[in-house]
């Protein structure tokens, strides 16, 4: 939330701000005298120690769609003789695990079903064999 530590005093009223920051409605937001008595004692470091760590969604989503863009312009400077190209290399690897995982998903699926295909042709062999055994009493 900010450099300088919060005191005490503030906890309370700044975590109220901090909620409304983070998108909790204002009618969910608890008075402030049951604000001020969840902050008693150290209970504020805890309350103190999450404003000061923990941010709203939007701002970790706008963080990381810079680093992407920082990582395309990163890419485009290393590879300016191809300006076609714009994956970088961490997505391109990405890319590249997830068809892997995609097709290994795939060969699970078919011996799956290959393994019940054996069972099923198994059990119609034990099955003509055993009829065609004569019963002895």
């Amino acid at each position: 939330m900010s450099e300088n530590k919060i005191s005490s005093n503030e906890v309370p009223e700044k975590f109220a701000e901090w909620l409304l920051s983070m998108g909790c409605p204002a009618e969910k937001i608890p008075q402030m005298d049951k604000v001020v008595q969840m902050c008693r004692g150290q209970y504020y470091m805890v309350w103190r120690s999450i404003m000061e760590r923990v941010e709203a969604r939007g701002s970790i989503r706008q963080k990381r769609l810079q680093v992407f863009s920082d990582d395309v312009r990163r890419y485009q400077r290393a590879n300016s003789h191809d300006t076609s190209i714009i994956v970088p290399a961490e997505i391109q690897a990405w890319r590249k695990h997830k068809e892997v995982k995609e097709k290994v998903a795939k060969a699970e699926a078919r011996v799956k079903d290959a393994n019940k295909k054996l069972n099923q042709v198994m059990d119609k062999v034990s099955t003509k064999y055993f009829m065609s055994v004569p019963f002895e009493e």
